[in-house]
């Protein structure tokens, strides 16, 4: 198997020639069911073509085909990424032709004149995605590690506005679709992950416990040492409450009254108890290890806000450039092999080199490989 090169091909012939335990990580977006075409009409190769299946169902299963390969071709220190967004079943097209009809096959850049009627998912979100994972996972044995969501437009509630950009729906009884998945799966239990290498720098330096730790340190605090909350009932201490309000201050004349050894008791047990509160969160803060206020930043969420990328290039399905560095950065060595076995513009090669990796790509369309070859000459990011 040769490196740094796009292999002109369809992806489970190509597969099958490599060996055993080769590739560091693959990162793909399998082209979606009844979308589009991405081959001329009179492409030799147009019946290997995926995403043009009649059902479904055979969609699904040429593709767990394919990833059993990838499974079998990644090291078990490895990982696989796949990218894929969802799609409606629609009716069928205008004059009856229905998905793959002649309209497809006059203009095979065409969407819009050939999806398919998917008969029981009219106006219905098919799944695809989740469809594919779970087959992945429950068939193929993969490990799911991260459902990562890659929005292109995000609202903001309060503000009624908008982050990002997407392309605009001329839908008019649902919300307009801009997310993705992105999913992270391995085959083995123990894999390469450099968190470090993609950590993000901390927001906010605020020494203090999460949630209930916080809530409990709330109750020990100065102030309630002091004047003897009646919260301190609710906590379960056992002092007696009619001492603690009088050590406040709050009950005046002959009821009974706690006397000052008795207070002063009290006082150094509640400081007694306090102390104790913020050893255990110490601890507990120091358990978690380098994750808690770490110097090299925090971990990164699992929903990502990057923009599509416009191009005036002849392929209009190029992934962004952010969206593929990260697992990059994380899932694969230094000197590795990263692999896209829908290579389509190049994008995941050209992030590899840019990072320091080694590429090796698939892809049917010899134009797109034309395409690739000049963005991998320019050799720039961004």
């Amino acid at each position: 198997m040769k490196i740094n090169e796009i292999i002109m091909g369809d992806t489970l012939s190509v597969l099958k020639t490599w060996p055993d335990n080769v590739i560091d990580c693959i990162i793909t977006s399998p082209p979606y069911w009844s979308l589009r075409s991405y081959l001329p009409k009179d492409h030799p190769d147009k019946p290997k073509e995926i995403g043009l299946e009649p059902t479904f169902k055979e969609y699904l299963n040429k593709l767990f085909a394919i990833f059993e390969e990838t499974k079998r071709v990644l090291k078990p220190t490895g990982s696989l990424w796949v990218n894929m967004g969802d799609s409606y079943g629609t009716h069928a097209s205008a004059g009856g032709k229905g998905q793959f009809g002649l309209n497809m096959m006059d203009d095979s850049r065409s969407a819009r004149s050939w999806k398919k009627p998917n008969l029981g998912y009219e106006k219905s979100l098919i799944g695809q995605p989740w469809r594919l994972a779970l087959k992945l996972i429950d068939d193929g044995k993969w490990i799911l590690r991260a459902d990562i969501i890659w929005a292109k437009q995000i609202y903001f509630g309060k503000e009624r506005k908008t982050k990002g950009s997407a392309m605009p729906s001329s839908v008019k009884d649902r919300v307009n679709m801009t997310h993705e998945h992105l999913f992270h799966f391995t085959k083995s239990k123990k894999y390469f992950y450099d968190l470090d290498a993609v950590r993000i720098k901390q927001q906010t330096f605020e020494d203090r416990p999460d949630g209930f730790t916080r809530s409990r340190e709330f109750k020990y605090n100065s102030k309630f040492l002091e004047d003897y909350s009646p919260q301190t009932k609710q906590s379960g201490h056992r002092f007696n409450y009619r001492v603690q309000s009088v050590a406040a201050g709050k009950i005046k004349g002959p009821q009974f009254k706690a006397s000052e050894e008795e207070i002063r008791n009290y006082r150094d047990e509640r400081a007694k108890k306090a102390t104790e509160e913020k050893m255990i969160t110490f601890y507990s803060h120091s358990n978690r290890g380098e994750e808690y206020n770490n110097p090299n930043g925090k971990n990164i969420p699992s929903v990502w806000l990057i923009g599509t990328e416009p191009s005036k290039e002849l392929h209009f399905a190029k992934f962004p450039e952010g969206l593929v560095e990260i697992p990059i950065k994380s899932t694969c060595p230094k000197d590795g092999i990263v692999c896209d076995i829908f290579m389509g513009s190049g994008t995941v090669a050209k992030v590899a080199r840019y990072l320091g990796r080694n590429f090796v790509g698939i892809e049917l369309n010899g134009e797109y490989i034309k395409l690739a070859e000049k963005r991998l000459a320019q050799q720039v990011l961004g």
